[in-house]
């Protein structure tokens, strides 16, 4: 069945597809996006405020230079109005090509789990993309969170790679408890294209357990001998912004206080993944 969908590019002041002086091609960024969640899914659930969220994150990247991202793949799934950001990423100034793709695929059960949604927006952008080559590399994150330290996790990446990201064998909860609980984590991670299709096109729709970071976690222990895995990130991603579920800041109170630990723990004991 054809999915009908918005698509618009916003073409930058001097876009041009260069390498990094190691030979690394410049990555794509793919931010994804919900502005009108389901009834009851997460605390931060006003669609005004979900989409200034994602107005600050945009501007954010958009200043980032162009030898560390140099196009942008918005995609949203609850089918929304996009005009307003749109019309703002036309008016600054900036120097990459922006994509943004809206469409209906919000209209599952929550009960399926939050990847389900967000894999399934995934497939449909990625297919409907025209600002990614089947030779690229993109970095995904959260739509509303803004990754403070992308350009060192970028410079800092291995040349060649399929999937880069952190797994979590122990779950660092709230109340600072720590528990053997393996998961993905799925706010940013780095892959190939093929990579991302090898591993996870189409698999929201095949799993038979409630489709989370931890099954994705074990997917990506399993993944084909052949696809290159970096399971950890060398730095500590640092995260800006409101959780959704939650509706709690990540550079804040506890969760700045998790940030701390967490990156002390990788400089200190790389092997314990927290």
């Amino acid at each position: 069945m054809d999915i009908k969908f918005y698509k618009r590019t916003v073409r930058g002041g001097s876009w041009v597809n260069d390498n990094h002086t190691d030979g690394r091609k410049v990555p794509a960024l793919v931010m994804t996006a919900t502005i009108t969640p389901p009834a009851d899914a997460v605390e931060r659930a006003d669609p005004a405020v979900r989409l200034g969220d994602y107005k600050s994150a945009l501007v954010y990247y958009l200043q980032l230079p162009n030898s560390v991202i140099d196009r942008i793949v918005f995609i949203e799934n609850s089918d929304s109005d996009l005009s307003s950001i749109v019309e703002m990423t036309e008016t600054i100034e900036h120097d990459k090509d922006v994509e943004f793709i809206s469409f209906q695929g919000n209209d599952h059960s929550p009960e399926l789990g939050k990847a389900y949604g967000e894999f399934r927006l995934l497939d449909f952008g990625l297919d409907n993309s025209s600002l990614l080559g089947e030779d690229d590399i993109f970095w995904k994150t959260t739509g509303r969170v803004r990754v403070l330290n992308l350009d060192v996790l970028i410079n800092s990446a291995p040349t060649d790679y399929d999937l880069l990201c952190d797994l979590r064998t122990i779950l660092f909860s709230g109340s600072f408890r720590f528990s053997n609980n393996p998961w993905m984590d799925l706010r940013v991670y780095s892959c190939s294209l093929r990579g991302y299709r090898e591993l996870f096109y189409g698999r929201y729709n095949k799993s038979k357990s409630r489709f989370d970071s931890r099954y994705l976690y074990h997917v990506v222990k399993a993944s084909p001998q052949h696809l290159k895995i970096i399971p950890r990130f060398s730095r500590q991603p640092q995260l800006d912004g409101f959780s959704g579920r939650r509706n709690a800041h990540y550079n804040q109170g506890a969760q700045r206080l998790r940030h701390i630990v967490r990156d002390s723990v990788r400089r200190v004991l790389p092997q314990l993944w927290i």
